[in-house]
């Protein structure tokens, strides 16, 4: 019975529902928004059958969708629009219901223009000129403006295009720039490179061609007013003329150049041309020798210096140079041959130089290896040995002139002399060495060879035994105390002293064993310390902890200590 009821109450709601509710209008097609005169908006849709009405939103760049505004037309129009990005949605609705949204296109008022990012000036036919920029997004118009040789800015032009040009200009330099515009204002200058419009240079007046040593070739010329470059040819023999090169100088050189007549000719240019040719005088470089290959100098016994070189094809003599150290260049000699020699050379440095000539001229220099005429080095004047940390030894030497080397032994206890080791430092350290006597001898060398050797003082390394690890006092009975201490290994003895009340430490034993027994003592607070000895010395000390003695001996006893004696047999000694 219930779901009959609920059956019938949902088709009536359906019937009733159906009768007075009616569909939504459909979306408004062609949504479509422009601008015009830079910042008037416009904005159209197309009609939708049954809509009774029409809302429009508006998106500003990337912001929520706002200003929702009621048409009844199907197109609205806004005036000086602010720059910016702009989107509309259009929806159709009755008088109970709204269609879906329809977008429009998105539409840019610019705001006043960037400048142009570049402006280039460029001459063509010598005194054509050619403007030209970059365009502007948002630009309705660019003004160009001309500065003649740095001048004020003048002739202001007002240009739709990004082009233009002038013919026949006036020999000037020229700048200039422009800036884009629209109804908003205009961008900031930009500008142009700088151009010369000028005439090709007349001709070099002369040309001088001359030869120097031997086989090298200098041109020069005369410098041209407005000359930007000089193009240099040159004709060998009676062959055609060749390598053409731009220079931006008034001269060039050419070593070693082969044997042959040589002529050349230069012209004048700049950026509208050049001049016509100007022709040297013809020169002759003669077939005069090669450069020896090689010049070698060496050192014999000490102080003779051994010049040779290598034969160059077509000499007839040679001549050679010296330098003595870095000085100037010295003694001129002519010989015959290859070799030259030299005796009792002073002590110094030495370079040599030879060219190969003959009647038609020399070659150039070759050049020998420096060398050096020195003397053996000195002996160190101080050789030290010093101990350091107990077992380290620090050894140190006097430094020598014309030392390149130093050469050290070590003699240990009554050794040979051992271990030679070259330095090229004057000092060196020795860790943790075994308890010996060392003595070091050094000597200095170089490429003559070694001085005669110098000698430190014999220093010695001992080997002391460690500290006992404990000391330790017992009281025994009433007023005997038994003193012992750990065994050190390496100890052939061990000092005992005792110490009373804090005072001075007094009565000093010598033991071989590690125990010691005082008695017949006085009242009163005492302590003891002992050190290990061996042949080198002893340790330090070691120091026992402390024992009260509290009442007095009826009978003084004195102080007994017992030990054994070299060949092991008990001692007993009285402080009585």
């Amino acid at each position: 019975m219930i779901k009959g009821v609920l059956a019938w109450g949902v088709f009536l709601f359906a019937a009733l529902f159906s009768v007075y509710t009616s569909a939504a209008p459909s979306t408004p097609k062609n949504v479509v928004a422009s601008v015009s005169n830079n910042n008037y908006i416009t904005i159209r849709w197309g009609s939708v059958s049954g809509a009774a009405k029409y809302i429009r939103e508006a998106k500003v760049g990337t912001g929520s969708w706002i200003n929702p505004n009621e048409y009844v037309s199907t197109s609205v129009s806004f005036s000086n629009a602010r720059p910016g990005q702009y989107q509309y949605r259009v929806k159709a609705c009755d008088s109970s219901s709204c269609s879906g949204w329809q977008y429009s296109n998105t539409i840019t008022v610019f705001d006043s223009p960037t400048a142009p990012e570049s402006v280039s000036a460029i001459i063509k036919n010598l005194d054509d000129l050619e403007i030209r920029w970059s365009k502007v997004l948002g630009a309705d118009y660019y003004i160009r403006e001309a500065s003649v040789n740095s001048e004020a800015w003048i002739n202001p032009r007002k240009y739709s295009g990004t082009f233009v040009s002038f013919n026949n200009a006036e020999l000037n330099k020229y700048q200039y720039r422009v800036k884009a515009c629209n109804y908003l204002g205009c961008s900031k200058w930009t500008y142009s490179n700088i151009i010369n419009v000028v005439r090709p240079p007349s001709v070099p007046s002369q040309v001088i061609a001359e030869i120097q040593n031997g086989n090298d070739v200098n041109i020069s010329w005369s410098k041209v007013s407005g000359a930007s470059y000089y193009v240099r040819e040159a004709q060998v023999g009676n062959g055609n003329w060749i390598h053409p090169y731009e220079y931006t100088g008034t001269s060039v050189s050419f070593s070693n150049a082969l044997p042959n007549q040589y002529r050349y000719r230069v012209k004048s240019c700049n950026t509208s041309g050049c001049s016509d040719w100007k022709y040297s005088n013809t020169v002759t470089v003669l077939a005069i020798p090669l450069v020896p290959s090689s010049v070698s100098a060496t050192i014999k016994n000490l102080d003779v210096v051994e010049v040779s070189w290598s034969t160059a094809f077509g000499a007839d003599y040679y001549i050679r140079e010296a330098r003595v150290n870095s000085g100037a260049w010295i003694n001129p000699r002519k010989y015959s041959g290859t070799f030259a020699s030299f005796t009792d050379a002073v002590p110094n440095q030495y370079q040599y130089r030879v060219r190969a000539c003959n009647n038609r001229g020399c070659s150039n220099w070759a050049y020998s290896n420096t060398v050096s005429v020195i003397i053996s080095a000195n002996a160190p004047s101080h050789v030290t040995a010093v101990i350091k940390n107990e077992n380290d030894i620090y050894l140190s030497w006097s430094s020598v002139d014309r030392a390149a080397y130093y050469i050290r032994e070590v003699k240990i206890n009554d050794s040979s002399w051992s271990t030679p080791k070259e330095y090229l430092d004057t000092q060196d350290i020795f860790k943790d060495l075994s308890p010996n006597k060392y003595r070091y001898r050094l000597k200095a060398c170089n490429t003559h060879g070694c001085s005669s050797w110098s000698y430190s003082e014999i220093v010695t390394i001992i080997s002391l035994p460690p500290n006992p690890e404990k000391v330790t006092a017992v009281l025994k009975g009433e007023n005997d105390i038994e003193v012992t201490w750990s065994i050190v290994q390496g100890a052939l003895s061990y000092v005992l002293e005792a110490r009373v009340d804090n005072g001075k430490w007094s009565n000093r034993k010598v033991y071989t064993i590690n125990i010691a027994t005082n008695d017949i003592l006085e009242p009163g607070l005492y302590s003891y310390r002992a050190k290990a000895c061996n042949n080198d010395g002893c340790s330090g000390w070691s120091y026992s902890n402390e024992v009260s003695v509290k009442e007095k001996p009826i009978q003084s006893k004195g102080v007994v200590f017992i030990h054994t004696d070299l060949l092991g047999n008990p001692v007993a000694e009285s402080s009585q």
